[in-house]
């Protein structure tokens, strides 16, 4: 093109034709583009263009009510494809919302020291521990089976319905249950279930099979060891103190009082008590703020507690 536009430089055109010179077929080739060039091309400058005296003629070659036809037809072209591309739009998302494609994950996370209280589309109650989790989907009301998973702790209040019975499933555990309270604890470290009220099947699996299942009463717990379930005669209600807020004690040993002020205020408390084994305690606990729980339950015993870096200590007098 620059050769025949004249603006070939002189190396450029003796680069050519040594090019050219080399082989027959490459001669004989632009011996027929100069042809062509020369037959189809007026004596012009064809290096320069003026866009915008074309454009004018075209404009002027155009009537005015012709262009006016052209422009109401581009208009009405573009909002019928932006109606079609509408309704092929909300079309999918009916398609996709019908065939559950769209079928979103409800998480409720708590961190350390927090609790919360989940109303689920069911209208059925949970409180979630701190450090848990609980989640559900989109279709939660949709579908035959309630379905919801937990990972830590939580206590739930299920609404009744025989005809959609509701599962809590995590960590290898599935429970099923028409509607009841009960608590669940799904960790590495422990996994029971206290029912207050109802009834509920407590099965464990492994992979897809069922390992062992049981259904306990109102009442009663149960709790998974080494893979199978051992069942308490009766509930510690003391177990459900994160949600209650309150421990009874009956005549129990100064340890397992002091584990249960652990895990209902997460600090630590060391005993350095002389005789322990031998200090029972009986008493309530109901809402009280750690520091006065501690001076509840020392000063009848003649203990005495403090403050450390670490926690709470208790020791004699």
């Amino acid at each position: 093109m620059k050769k025949f536009a004249h603006k070939i430089s002189p190396d450029e055109d003796k680069s050519l034709n040594n090019w050219a010179n080399e082989s027959g077929e490459d001669a004989q080739y632009i011996e027929e583009m100069t042809r062509l060039w020369q037959q189809t091309t007026q004596p012009t400058d064809v290096s320069v263009f003026n866009s915008q005296k074309a454009w004018s003629k075209v404009l002027s070659k155009t009537s005015a009510p012709e262009a006016k036809v052209v422009e109401m037809s581009f208009v009405r072209w573009t909002l019928a494809a932006a109606c079609m591309a509408g309704v092929i739009a909300v079309g999918y998302l009916l398609f996709d919302s019908i065939s559950g494609n769209n079928n979103t994950t409800i998480i409720v996370k708590t961190r350390q020291n927090e609790k919360r209280k989940i109303s689920l589309p069911d209208s059925s109650k949970v409180w979630l521990n701190e450090n848990s989790e609980l989640s559900y989907t989109e279709e939660f009301l949709k579908d035959s089976i309630r379905r919801v998973t937990l990972k830590g702790e939580a206590f739930f209040e299920v609404t009744h319905n025989p005809q959609r019975p509701f599962l809590v499933e995590g960590n290898g555990l599935v429970t099923r249950v028409l509607g009841t309270s009960f608590n669940l604890k799904y960790t590495e470290a422990q996994r029971n279930l206290v029912v207050v009220a109802g009834k509920v099947r407590f099965s464990y699996f492994e992979k897809t099979a069922v390992k062992s299942s049981i259904v306990i009463e109102a009442g009663h717990q149960t709790e998974l060891h080494n893979g199978k379930f051992v069942v308490g005669e009766e509930i510690d209600k003391n177990k459900l103190a994160w949600h209650t807020g309150v421990l009874e004690f009956q005549n129990q040993s100064l340890d397992y009082v002091v584990q249960n002020l652990t895990s209902l205020y997460n600090t630590s408390i060391d005993l350095k008590a002389m005789d322990i084994k031998d200090i029972k305690y009986t008493g309530l606990i109901d809402h009280l703020p750690i520091e006065v729980a501690l001076e509840t339950i020392c000063f009848p015993l003649d203990l005495q507690w403090k403050k450390t870096s670490t926690g709470y200590l208790i020791t004699n007098n």
